[in-house]
């Protein structure tokens, strides 16, 4: 039964794409493959292209080997996966409450799309947004749906630490961490740095231009670096990167040269990195600091930190249970998630 629906999805994803353009090769029963399933969980289908669009997204003006593709793309799967368990599992937790939780999920996703068309100027140039970022609306709404879903999950798991008061550090601990890892807490001066990347397809010109209009925009108004990358047809590199004043920052010299030399606030101009435009902006400074116990940011620090380790450790064991209960496919896949 279960290969039957994978069957099914796969010829799903074949007939969902039909106006979409197809590669060379020779038809098979009068059908041309366009995409393949690279993983199912619950009902959720992984298609090869949106792997693939995570995986360039990920790489993006950074030089990969072909092995090392290979590992990060085998890494973006299990992440992937594991984000959509999260999902099932707050849609599990929606499908089960008595309560109209459904319509307050589709209302924060109606809430979001309005506060991104807001920061759009308009109506019509955030759906001329979603068009050239080749987002549909339902597409739109799906993400945002599953974000929401995701962050329900996760939260759940570790509700029950909450009530149990399993997340409070003694003093004892605090102290106990603090003299295992002193060598923590002299820090270096560092800065954090956002990245926002213009794909160069063709013709260099047009993403110049626009990486040039995205930093005009991000000097004159203080905007999240989704937000520079969305308006401009421009791709957010992921996390916020900290650059440390240390020799074995592993992080490129031209980055680390940007952070010294820049206050908070700076964006540079575009920087041209393989076939990508980046605009790098400082978003903070910290000057170099030794740390003393007594300091309240310290304590803070490391309660925090040991907190921290009890939620990932709830959220994993969560994890492998919910990998044992949903469908994962292929079943390799679920038992590495399983343990």
């Amino acid at each position: 039964m279960r290969q039957t629906v994978i069957r099914c999805l796969v010829v799903a994803a074949c007939a969902s794409a039909t106006t979409a353009q197809q590669p060379d090769g020779p038809p098979t029963g009068g059908r041309r493959l366009v995409d393949q399933v690279e993983a199912v969980i619950g009902d959720h289908v992984l298609l090869q292209s949106q792997l693939r669009r995570e995986v360039e997204s990920r790489i993006a003006g950074r030089e990969f080997s072909a092995e090392q593709i290979r590992a990060l793309t085998d890494e973006v799967v299990f992440d992937l996966v594991r984000e959509q368990i999260w999902v099932q599992y707050g849609k599990s937790l929606v499908e089960r409450s008595p309560q109209n939780l459904d319509e307050f999920v589709e209302q924060r996703v109606d809430e979001q799309i309005a506060e991104e068309i807001r920061q759009s100027g308009s109506f019509l140039r955030y759906e001329s947004e979603l068009g050239l970022l080749g987002d549909s609306w339902s597409e739109t709404r799906r993400r945002r749906r599953n974000r929401i879903l995701e962050e329900w999950g996760r939260v759940s798991a570790v509700s029950q630490l909450a009530r149990q008061r399993s997340l409070l550090v003694r003093p004892a601990e605090i102290r106990e961490f603090f003299e295992a890892h002193i060598d923590q807490f002299q820090r270096p001066a560092s800065a954090d740095v956002s990245r926002v990347g213009f794909r160069i397809q063709g013709n260099a010109e047009d993403a110049q231009e626009r990486a040039t209009r995205a930093a005009e925009a991000w000097r004159a108004e203080d905007l999240a670096p989704l937000v520079v990358a969305e308006r401009f047809q421009g791709i957010e590199m992921n996390a916020l990167l900290r650059i440390e004043d240390t020799a074995d920052d592993p992080r490129a010299p031209f980055l680390k040269k940007f952070a010294a030399e820049h206050p908070a606030g700076f964006v540079s101009e575009p920087i041209q990195r393989g076939n990508f435009f980046l605009l790098l902006r400082v978003e903070t400074k910290r000057e170099a600091k030794t740390a003393t116990f007594d300091d309240p940011d310290v304590q803070a620090t490391i309660r925090n930190k040991l907190a921290e380790q009890r939620i990932d450790a709830r959220q994993d064991q969560v994890m492998r249970s919910k990998a044992r209960e949903i469908y994962v496919w292929p079943p390799a896949l679920g038992r590495r998630i399983s343990g």
